[in-house]
């Protein structure tokens, strides 16, 4: 590669000149961990790719980087998995992509305590959005079922047979329930302290992606009903 500088090579096409003045990536004081960035949006009239044949566009952001510095030992490894954890990864605007690489230099490895305890925070975390987009489509297929046939019948209650009443309240028992342990998961992000407000309140970075917004929206509903952190509507 020559005299390319470091970022240059390890930022691959993406390659602007790196800052002269590169600071440490922003880090939790406490855990080391890393932070979500400020602000995932297109940079606007500041664009470095504004004027470019494919503009700009959104990318993925590894919150824990370069990537050889978090995969020199390879697949599985502790600091592999954490900077490919799907709360680890974010979608972003390119040009901010670009800006990080070019304004900050590798996050630092946490402490492997805190990677470890945090792998246990986001496995629960995952089990909380899955079981949340499950609940999400009950519920969806209850509201349809109870309310969809009225709104066809120009609000008319319709005549059900025992078929559909039988399948009514098979689907009000599994809605009831599975809202009921959405709540027990929600209570033990209490104490997740290693998980950034923003991250709990929308936990589908990657998890339901394919899901029909519909499914999405009610889940986001759900959560927001459940979860009870500190600053959570500023974070959200």
């Amino acid at each position: 590669m020559g005299n390319v500088p470091t970022p240059m090579i390890e930022r691959g096409l993406a390659l602007f000149p790196p800052s002269t003045e590169m600071v440490p990536a922003p880090t939790d004081d406490e855990t080391g961990l890393a932070l979500l960035p400020t602000s995932t949006e297109c940079l606007g009239d500041k664009c470095t790719l504004a004027n470019t044949p494919l503009g700009c566009y959104d990318d993925l952001h590894h919150l824990y980087f370069w990537r050889r510095t978090y995969e020199k030992d390879g697949p599985g490894s502790l600091y592999w998995r954490l900077r490919h954890n799907p709360f680890n990864v974010i979608e972003i605007a390119r040009c901010q992509h670009d800006r990080i690489h070019d304004q900050y230099t590798p996050v630092e490895f946490p402490e492997p305590e805190i990677v470890r305890e945090f792998f246990q925070q986001s496995g629960g975390l995952k089990h909380f959005a899955n079981f949340t987009l499950e609940t999400a489509r009950y519920s969806l297929d209850f509201n349809e079922l109870r309310w969809g046939t009225i709104s066809r019948n120009r609000g008319l209650e319709p005549r059900r047979n025992p078929a559909q009443l039988m399948r009514l309240g098979h689907l009000a028992k599994i809605r009831d329930r599975h809202l009921d342990r959405v709540e027990q998961l929600a209570s033990h992000l209490q104490d997740a302290d290693l998980l950034q407000h923003a991250v709990i309140i929308n936990p589908f970075v990657h998890i339901g992606k394919t899901e029909p917004p519909p499914v999405r929206r009610r889940a986001l509903h759900i959560v927001r009903s459940v979860v009870k952190v500190p600053e959570l509507d500023k974070a959200a």
